[in-house]
Order: structure tokens, then C-alpha cells, then sequence
């Protein structure tokens, strides 16, 4: 009950692997039955998937150590690193600010009066300003691709590159003009 075309409805496929589960069953194969927190596993109780994995000393997968970084999926990375630091630090800044006594004037005048140096001042502005600038400017990338716009390899890769020197461009000004 093997079938060797294209399937094409699901119905189909559904059908072949009954009849083939059935007929190995019957006496035609080797199937075994697995409890059901085996099947979500996909391995068997007896641990030899495990053991046989640890003596071929195979490392688990998919795992980062075995794929080569490429900027679109970096990109992809920095986009959502970027969204999830700014949705702490804004909702953190804002409960702390909340909870503790005095406004924000009172925090701003003791930040400048530690009288930081410029290296570390122009640091902090960079770590401020260029989360929001790359952020939102790959915002604008991604609603360019809903709209079936900037798609192909080579396009990918050009307005990533694009994003990332204009968000720095960008971020630059916001540092050294504010």
C-alpha cells in the first residue's frame, strides 16, 4: 500500500498511511506500539535513540555552534533584541519612576550632577538613541515586505545594510545634536 506518486490531497496522504501502518501490522513489517508521551517525543522508553546519539557523539539539533551567521537572520535577531529592550527598559523606567518619591526633574538634575565624562555620555546617548532608530527604520523595512516589496536575495541583503549604516547615521545625529 505504498504509494510512490505526488500527493496531492491531504485525504490521500492520510489514506496511504493508514493502509500502510495497517498492512505492517497485520504481519508485513516491524511497527511497535508507543505510549502516547512517547510519541510526542518521537523516541522510544527504552533510551536508545539517547544512547546510540551520545556514542556517535552527535550534539543536539538544531544547535547555533553548526550554522554559519548570515546578516539576514542577524538582522532578524537585532530587530527583536532591540523590541524587547526597549519594552523593558521603557516599562521598567516608568514602574520605577512610579514607585519611587520625588519627579523626574529630581532624577535628571542628580544624573548631571554626577558629571560624567563625554566618553561615557556619548556611550549612554549611543545605547539610548540607536535601539529606537534601527527599530523603527526596520519597522519600515518590514511594512515594505507586506506589501510585497523588496524581496530576492540580493534586495534582502541591500536594504539590510541600507537599515543598519542609516540607523547609525541616524543615531549619530540624534548623539551629537541633542
Amino acid at each position: 500500500a505504498e504509494y510512490m506518486g505526488h500527493i496531492q490531497d491531504g485525504v490521500v496522504a492520510a489514506e496511504v498511511m493508514w493502509q500502510t501502518s495497517a498492512s505492517l501490522k497485520a504481519g508485513g513489517g516491524t511497527v511497535q506500539d508507543m505510549w502516547p508521551d512517547e510519541h510526542s517525543t518521537g523516541v522510544r522508553a527504552d533510551g536508545k535513540f539517547w544512547k546510540k546519539n551520545r556514542q556517535l557523539n552527535r550534539p543536539l539539533s538544531p544547535h547555533l555552534s553548526i550554522y554559519k551567521p548570515q546578516l539576514t537572520s542577524m538582522l532578524s535577531l537585532c530587530h527583536r533584541v532591540t523590541g524587547i529592550g526597549m519594552e523593558l527598559a521603557i516599562t521598567g523606567t516608568a514602574i520605577t519612576l512610579f514607585m519611587l518619591p520625588g519627579d523626574f526633574t529630581h532624577y535628571l538634575n542628580m544624573i548631571a550632577g554626577l558629571s560624567l565624562g563625554p566618553v561615557i555620555l556619548t556611550a549612554a546617548k549611543y545605547v539610548l538613541a540607536f535601539p529606537v532608530t534601527y527599530h523603527y527604520i526596520n519597522g519600515i523595512r518590514h511594512l515594505a515586505w507586506d506589501w510585497a516589496m523588496g524581496f530576492g536575495l540580493d534586495r534582502t541583503y541591500s536594504s539590510g545594510k541600507f537599515v543598519f549604516c542609516l540607523a547609525w547615521v541616524i543615531a549619530s545625529c540624534f548623539v551629537f545634536l541633542f
